[in-house]
């Protein structure tokens, strides 16, 4: 399911994720849309939630975020029945909601709602139209709102929309996500200075957050390492470049390789004999076409731990090749977050590396 949801990421557009959206009519001033980042809240009716539509929406959208040392979901889900949205006003503010309702059973408070927002014509060419099964609504509630709808004639037909639509739903919500995202990233704005003087070492463009200092800078042995503390958590990039010989290069046993020199060649803990390797035993390496300004390469995730010390954590690296100049690239990420959730660091450090 991740290697899905992963690749469906990377090859479908935005404007594929979903279709016929919903225009919410104007009125008057709305509050602002509230909801930290990955969040979806799910409305639809207890039978479905407890049953196994539930079970489809919580496999696909609250399935394991790729690689975490403990798992961590790709999104955070809590569900409300379709009629609260009626009275408790509070949970009208909320960022992203995904809507799942049965068409055949209009008593349901959720289907009401679905053929208010969606109007007489469309509801019943749903109830007819095997290929009109989601739809988009904005800022219905709130400003910067997102609703996902997902219908079918039955419990059976919402399960396979939700199975078929899963990838597509979560790339919208994710570009949704982007601003937010972006706003955490760069909450100390852009590091200017390191930013330009990236792009003159390596000839890409890497957008630096502000809090991000640099940790090592070695010349001589082709070794550039950024690092930003917060609290007891730290997020580190650090680029490397090397001759580009040949497409083995683009491998996972050429990125464990130059991991782990890194890893013996420098210093992170103060117990001795300790240095950091990569762990592709208690969870495997991913790996990812990548593109990055035109050139070619490839995404890795998995973990890294410390040998003969305690400390690991998740890292995604990068190599892609710069055929002009004859060299590879390796961008290497990784965070140490003892004890805390690591999916949103993660993202964060991939706008750095990607861009939005």
């Amino acid at each position: 399911m991740i290697m899905r949801f992963l690749l469906f990421i990377g090859l479908f557009s935005i404007m594929s994720a979903c279709s016929n959206d919903v225009m919410i009519a104007p009125g008057k001033p709305k509050p602002k849309a509230l909801g930290k980042l990955n969040s979806i809240t799910v409305l639809t009716d207890p039978i479905m939630w407890e049953g196994a539509v539930g079970d489809s929406i919580r496999y696909y959208f609250g399935g394991e975020y790729p690689i975490t040392p403990r798992p961590e979901p790709l999104f955070d889900l809590r569900f409300f029945p379709g009629e609260k949205m009626e009275y408790e006003e509070i949970l009208r503010e909320l960022r992203v909601y995904l809507v799942v309702a049965n068409l055949n059973d209009e008593e349901s408070s959720t289907t009401k709602m679905l053929k208010r927002d969606l109007g007489d014509a469309k509801f019943n060419q749903a109830k007819t139209d095997p290929e009109y099964t989601t739809s988009v609504g904005k800022n219905k509630w709130a400003t910067n709102q997102l609703i996902i709808y997902v219908f079918g004639n039955s419990h059976d037909e919402i399960m396979k929309e939700i199975r078929e639509n899963f990838s597509a739903i979560a790339l919208r919500i994710k570009a949704h996500d982007t601003d937010q995202l972006a706003s955490l990233t760069y909450v100390k704005g852009e590091n200017l200075g390191l930013s330009k003087e990236l792009k003159a070492k390596y000839g890409y463009s890497f957008k630096i957050p502000g809090d991000f200092k640099v940790l090592i800078d070695d010349t001589e042995n082709n070794y550039y390492q950024l690092r930003k503390d917060y609290d007891d958590d730290v997020l580190i990039i650090a680029f490397s470049e090397y001759p580009y010989t040949s497409t083995d290069q683009l491998s996972k046993a050429y990125l464990k390789e130059i991991k782990n020199k890194h890893g013996r060649d420098r210093t992170y803990s103060l117990e001795p004999n300790s240095y950091m390797v990569v762990n592709d035993e208690d969870l495997p390496i991913l790996e990812y076409p990548f593109d990055k300004e035109g050139s070619y390469g490839k995404e890795f995730r998995g973990i890294w731990e410390l040998e003969n010390d305690f400390m690991g954590g998740p890292y995604i690296s990068y190599l892609f090749i710069n055929e002009e100049k004859g060299k590879i690239l390796f961008v290497d990420t990784w965070v140490h977050a003892p004890g805390k959730k690591k999916r949103n660091y993660l993202q964060q450090l991939e706008l750095i590396v990607k861009g939005s």
